[in-house]
């Protein structure tokens, strides 16, 4: 006889199954944050610039390489994936500050990291970070991803809306909202919900 329902195949139409990419998606949620940083006069947008002269100083100086030989190479960014402008900030916060005082004794003072600048890059890389741990995650080979789209959804929600309650801010705010609004979708597609469940 007929099977019951509960053991039927289910089928999901085309339009169900074609959807963005979570990651694309999660890009486009960070982008926001960055578009607001890079219009908003914030000490964010003062300290990346900052950042970026400091690595380009770090990477072209051969004293700054033998100063540096013993500490993991500063990262340079590309302006068109947040992720590698997180990797870079993290390489130049891993170096210890008598040793990039060193480094940096003959570099201009524009480019040399204040105590308030160190805490704003510490501030930026928490804010970052679950971003990053979630992208991580669902490129992993070896994991069924689809799996976790649900779970990482509601986890970066949560996490947003505490961040932007720790750090008050239009920053902080648009990445909150952003993920809501982009990823809420997710949460209810037959296709995440069936994967979350198998």
């Amino acid at each position: 006889g007929e099977a019951p329902s509960y053991y039927r195949p289910v089928v999901l139409s085309a339009d169900k199954l074609h959807h963005r990419c979570f990651t694309h998606t999660l890009q486009l949620c960070v982008q926001d944050g960055f578009k607001i940083i890079n219009t908003n006069h914030s000490a964010y947008q003062r300290v990346l610039p900052k950042v970026t002269s400091l690595v380009k100083h770090l990477r072209s100086s051969t004293h700054c390489s033998d100063t540096l030989e013993d500490c993991i190479r500063p990262q340079t960014a590309c302006q068109t994936r947040w992720n590698s402008q997180l990797i870079m900030i993290k390489s130049v916060l891993a170096i210890p500050e008598p040793k990039l005082a060193e480094a940096c004794a003959n570099a201009s003072r524009n480019i040399m990291l204040s105590a308030n600048d160190r805490a704003k890059l510490n501030e930026l890389v928490e804010i970052l970070e679950p971003f990053r741990y979630v992208t991580d995650q669902l490129q992993a080979e070896k994991t069924v991803t689809s799996s976790l789209i649900i779970p990482y959804t509601e986890q970066l929600i949560t996490s947003m809306t505490e961040i932007s309650d720790k750090y008050s801010g239009q920053f902080t705010a648009t990445l909150r909202d952003s993920v809501s609004n982009r990823l809420k979708d997710y949460l209810s597609r037959p296709e995440c919900e069936y994967a979350t469940f198998l």
